[in-house]
């Protein structure tokens, strides 16, 4: 479990630390104070984590000398990993991982120059590649069929170095308009899914994942279901068969999910912008193995209330997941605690954070008058849409 995420020099981020102790944490701040990049960041940071590797097109938006710092718990371990880079004309990575043990700090790996590592147990450095961190080094060695001597020292902490590998590589992140919509597939090429976990397409991905999740795991898929209705978003999801032929007059037949909105039954693509991006969020949080969920700006085109109903649902299905939402409805603060909050603000050009307290809540809240007189904007949008549809 990812427990404190650390990040230096990333877009407008100088130090960010945010601290993941409630399955809820929640970015807030106005127009242009940082949210995104704190989010993005995240990612980032916890993607190149995994990958040990510097982008070589830096379409990553990341500069020389970013950095992040990630604690983790693993059973009764903590670990502390930092990773970044840094140089002016050439490029090179730094890294280390620290566990604590009865409440010493170790030092399992460290990259101690551009072209060294040190492994715990080991007399001399190991040579590795400038654009290589330690851990990636080591990732690469735990995959040998032969590994190589050095890995018999750390051999007692390879399941524990697994784990934080892993971690970061799951770490999800729902941008604002990252909707994913399922497509048209076969029975064959999802069982081949299943075999190699390797598809080009996320739309495919997401109809794969859809049927897996349906097949394998029909409690927790009657789970995402009765919470879509509940929220009263659709009645049920279908998977129906549709027959083809192709130019030799050879008949397939594919699958495709269709999702029933008051009787009738609709492609994904037909439902409302708001509801797609929902299903989205429900199935990551209820079928995907991931320690970190991210979701930006969880309320855009939700309406008030519900927003708070997908609030209380990702609170009680959390479980082991942390979850990072980015947020401007500063009402966020009647429903959960200042502690599970970080507050940005834009000084400078930079973005900065500060600690809300219990006593200076209503400086945050939006009034209700504004409230209100956005309710009533939406009544008044509603009577003209009922209008022109001939309700």
């Amino acid at each position: 479990m990812i427990k404190e995420i650390e990040l230096h020099n990333y877009k407008s981020l100088k130090k960010i630390k945010i601290n993941l102790l409630f399955p809820i944490n929640a970015v807030i701040g106005k127009t242009g104070a940082g949210k995104t990049n704190v989010l993005t960041g995240i990612y980032t940071a916890c993607m190149l984590a995994f990958s040990g590797k510097i982008p070589k097109d830096n379409d990553l938006n990341v500069t020389k000398g970013f950095f992040i710092k990630i604690i983790f718990t693993i059973k009764e371990y903590t670990l502390i990993y930092s990773f970044g880079y840094y140089g002016k004309k050439k490029a090179s990575i730094i890294d280390s991982l620290y566990i604590v043990e009865q409440g010493k700090k170790v030092e399992l790996l460290k990259k101690i120059d551009e072209y060294k590592m040190r492994i715990f147990g080991c007399k001399s450095p190991l040579f590795i590649p400038i654009d290589s961190s330690a851990l990636n080094a080591v990732k690469n060695a735990l995959l040998l069929e032969e590994r190589p001597d050095y890995l018999k020292t750390i051999s007692n902490y390879e399941n524990i170095i697994a784990a934080i590998l892993l971690d970061m590589s799951r770490v999800k992140f729902i941008s604002l308009f990252s909707i994913r919509e399922p497509a048209l597939f076969s029975i064959s090429d999802f069982e081949q899914y299943l075999k190699d976990k390797q598809v080009k397409d996320n739309n495919l991905e997401f109809s794969f994942q859809l049927y897996d999740f349906f097949k394998n795991n029909s409690d927790r898929f009657y789970d995402f279901k009765t919470l879509l209705k509940s929220l009263e978003l659709i009645d049920d999801i279908e998977l129906s068969e549709i027959n083809a032929k192709n130019e030799k007059g050879e008949s397939f037949e594919f699958n495709i999910w269709r999702f029933k909105v008051f009787g009738k039954s609709f492609p994904f693509s037909w439902l409302p912008f708001g509801t797609r991006r929902i299903i989205n969020i429900l199935f990551v949080l209820l079928y995907e193995k991931t320690p970190l969920l991210i979701i930006q700006e969880p309320e855009t085109s939700v309406h008030y209330g519900l927003f708070f109903k997908l609030l209380a649902i990702l609170y009680k299905y959390a479980e082991d997941k942390r979850i990072i939402i980015s947020t401007y409805s500063e009402q966020i603060l009647n429903h959960i605690s200042p502690d599970q909050i970080v507050y940005l603000y834009n000084s400078g050009g930079i973005t900065k954070s500060k600690e809300i307290k219990e006593k200076s809540l209503h400086k945050y809240l939006t009034s209700d008058s504004s409230k209100s007189k956005f309710k009533s904007k939406i009544v008044e949008l509603g009577s003209r849409a009922k209008k022109l549809i001939g309700w």
